[in-house]
């Protein structure tokens, strides 16, 4: 509808006090609501396909059934074809399928490549991988009997194909631009073979059946898209299609008798052959459109013998495998060649900047340029009002968060700030910062009468400084974090005497207490496409604090506490869109007797739900959950919980009512049971905690749950992310009356449990 009726979207929009109404804008900008024009584009595509032949080409018989992703299928025999993909119940691999339909996952892929069979037997491909945590290669790799083995390091290689002899052929990624290479079947030496410029494109190489000559597509300035033929030395000997639109996926006939790739010229993907005549010099080649696809065709690939193809068709829930006949020119519509270079009108043209270096400054985008409020409930009844605010710069070295609140009773002003940096690579630095008031309690005259004359509050400034180091890969992640950390505490009183007055026991001093803090994490669960939760993998955490000194007044030794966690998910391959689950989860937390504080059992766990910046609802992850139990149910300086699901998935909606961001994605029903257990090994008067005459401290109680919980992804004011949200029922098992729980207890949180 013409660039002004964007501009005018975008200020009408912007101008909506309510911006998921968008219809409205639309409306007045384009004439026409997006609900309507979104109807009218449906409709026209339905009517213009109706009368299109139902497969995509003839003789056509679909091998796989269940979509998602298939990509660059390649012969491993004339009955079974290797490609890359993911069903959706089952993470990114390679998979083996036989012309009668029955398919093997033969390995997992981090990414998306062709499969090549090599000599010796084996598979060559290429895939990436973080060489750091903030940088994703792709190198070759091979894998020979189940086992991978790299062959390049940091290379920027894609797209491989291998000769009978061993010698490899790929594409490499260069500053600005990609070339083809040679690479040694060791990995050891490349050989360029085309220039990378700015100007020059060049991906999908594939050798020909004699080893003499290399097809690939070859983009050039000015939106033209090639299929050509390359010799040995990289020099062009033949141009099969050129054009403004996508020529890609080339691959050779039996015999080296001519082309076989897919084009969009006409409007949608189709499967082309151009068979040669004269070679070598390709005289009277003629050029046949062999498929009439709706939804698109890609990837052709012809059996070693058979006369039969191999390629990718698009259908609404993805990407399908299939083979037909191919590829003689008998039922085959003549086309004639396609061959433009004529660089496209509207190509921007080359800039060169040759304006003054200088040296990298963060300032520009690191500062902060926005605020929002905020409104935190505070002590003694009041309300906490403020902002926050947050920044990072550009390119991620910097990043910064911020809250300030004030409290409508005067009851102290509480902060936070956060800063880390990753300017050093690793490791990664972060500072922290806080301020805290709480209140500890009335304070009473000394008369007989005890009157209320005041309260006492206590000021905590805490500070920790961090250092993590990662390392991250595709498949496992790995981190460890040292540092320091400060807490110092003041005191202060509403009454009208002084503070050293209601201090008898020596509680309302200035201690400060320094720490050292250790942390290790590791994960190597799988998340397929459609899957309701982690799978096949474990998650450990573990996290150590050795408090410098101890006591209220911060003179006695040293104190240690640690907190160590472990998930365990396996999938079980029952009927669904999805894996079911058994998920298991156990948390153990010690401290010793000279502990500043309680580990709490009882309550749910998930995250915050982000109502709009800024404004969250939720209590967020819990260390020690029980469900049905209130959070705190037990204290001790000692505690276990454990935990056991069993994750069924039910439905795959995947819709929406309208424009609005509200559509329900998945769901699933987990059954539960929950254990946790608290206690204090003694109890000694003179310490923080475990210090009273309680009998319950000591006594190992024990609280336990069963329940089910419907799990719900749900697109809730966000368009492109879905939050989960967990309707449940538990019920008591173990202590119910002691703790005075109603029998069956219903919640409803947001995020996953573990």
């Amino acid at each position: 509808r013409g660039a002004a009726s964007v501009r005018s979207f975008v200020d009408k929009s912007s101008a909506e006090l309510i911006p998921y109404f968008i219809d409205v804008p639309a409306k007045h900008s384009f004439g026409v609501s997006f609900s309507r024009a979104w109807h009218d584009f449906s409709d026209s595509i339905a009517r213009s396909v109706a009368n299109l032949p139902s497969q995509p080409i003839a003789g056509w018989r679909q091998l796989t059934s269940d979509g998602v992703f298939v990509f660059a299928p390649r012969w491993l025999s004339d009955s079974s074809i290797v490609y890359s993909g993911a069903p959706g119940r089952q993470t990114f691999g390679a998979y083996r399928v036989t012309l009668a339909g029955k398919r093997t996952r033969i390995g997992r892929r981090n990414s998306q490549s062709a499969n090549v069979p090599i000599a010796g037997g084996g598979l060559l491909y290429a895939q990436t991988d973080y060489v750091n945590p903030y940088q994703v290669r792709s190198d070759l790799w091979v894998q020979r009997r189940g086992r991978e083995r790299q062959l390049t390091f940091g290379q920027r290689l894609t797209s491989p194909d291998a000769r009978a002899d061993g010698a490899i052929v790929a594409a490499q990624i260069v500053p600005g631009a990609t070339r083809l290479v040679r690479v040694s079947s060791d990995g050891k030496r490349i050989t360029p073979l085309t220039l990378g410029s700015y100007d020059e494109q060049w991906t999908e190489p594939r050798w020909s059946h004699a080893g003499d000559r290399v097809v690939a597509s070859r983009w050039l300035h000015g939106n033209v898209s090639q299929i050509v033929v390359i010799d040995t030395l990289g020099r062009i000997v033949h141009t099969v299609s050129s054009g403004h639109s996508v020529e890609a996926t080339p691959s050779w006939l039996p015999n080296d008798a001519g082309i076989l790739y897919s084009s969009d010229r006409d409007g949608s993907a189709q499967v082309y052959a151009e068979l040669f005549g004269d070679a070598p010099n390709y005289a009277g080649a003629v050029t046949y459109r062999l498929s009439n696809a709706a939804t698109g065709l890609f990837e052709p690939t012809e059996a070693p013998v058979g006369n039969r193809t191999a390629a990718v068709v698009f259908r609404a829930d993805g990407y399908h495998l299939g083979v037909a006949p191919c590829c003689t020119p008998v039922g085959a519509e003549r086309v004639v060649a396609y061959y433009d270079v004529t660089q496209a009108s509207s190509a921007a043209p080359v800039l060169v900047d040759s304006g003054p270096v200088h040296r990298y400054s963060a300032w520009r985008t690191f500062y902060p340029r926005y605020w929002l409020p905020t409104v935190d409930q505070g002590i003694e009844g009041g309300y906490r009002i403020g902002l926050m605010t947050s920044g990072y710069d550009v390119v991620g070295r910097h990043a910064i968060n911020a809250t300030l609140e004030a409290p409508t009773n005067n009851t102290g002003v509480v902060g936070d700030l956060s800063y880390q940096y990753s300017g050093l690579g690793l490791p990664i630095i972060q500072l922290d910062a806080a301020q805290e008031w709480e209140s500890l309690g009335s304070a009473y005259s000394r008369d007989p009468q005890r009157q209320i004359i005041g309260s006492v509050r206590r000021r905590t400034w805490s500070g920790d400084a961090l250092a993590t180091w990662l390392r991250r890969r595709s498949r496992t992640s790995l981190s460890l974090t040292g540092g320091a950390g400060i807490e110092h505490r003041s005191h202060a009183t509403t009454a009208n005497v002084p503070l050293s007055s209601l201090d008898t026991t020596g509680l309302l001093g200035t201690p400060t207490f320094p720490s050292l803090i250790a942390g290790a994490g590791f994960a190597n669960y799988q998340r397929p496409p459609f899957s309701i939760s982690p799978e096949d993998g474990v998650q450990l955490n573990t996290t150590i604090r050795e408090r410098l000194r101890s006591g209220v007044a911060a003179r006695g030794p040293a104190s240690l506490s640690a907190v160590a966690s472990a998930s365990a998910y396996k999938s079980l391959d029952l009927p669904g869109f999805a894996h079911h689950v058994i998920a298991l989860r156990g948390a153990a937390g010690y401290a010793d007797d000279r502990a500043s504080g309680y580990f709490t059992v009882g309550g749910v766990s998930g995250s915050t739900f982000q109502i709009i910046p800024g404004y969250v609802i939720g209590e967020g992850r819990k260390t020690f959950p029980v469900r049905g139990f209130e959070d705190g149910s037990l204290v001790g300086t000692r505690a276990l919980v454990g935990s056991a699901e069993y994750r069924i998935p039910l439905l795959l909606t995947g819709r929406a009512p309208g424009t609005l961001p509200f559509f329900l994605d998945r769901s699933s029903l987990s059954l539960f049971t929950d254990y946790g257990t608290a206690w204090c090994p003694n109890i000694r008067m003179g310490r923080e905690v475990c210090n009273t005459g309680d009998s319950t401290l000591t006594t190992k109680l024990d609280i336990a749950s069963v329940g089910a919980e419907l799990n719900l992804n749900l697109g809730v004011l966000s368009w492109d992310s879905p939050y989960r949200f967990r309707l449940g029922f538990a019920v008591p098992t173990y202590n119910r009356a002691l703790f005075g729980r109603p029998s069956v207890q219903a919640y409803v949180v947001s995020g996953i449990s573990f």
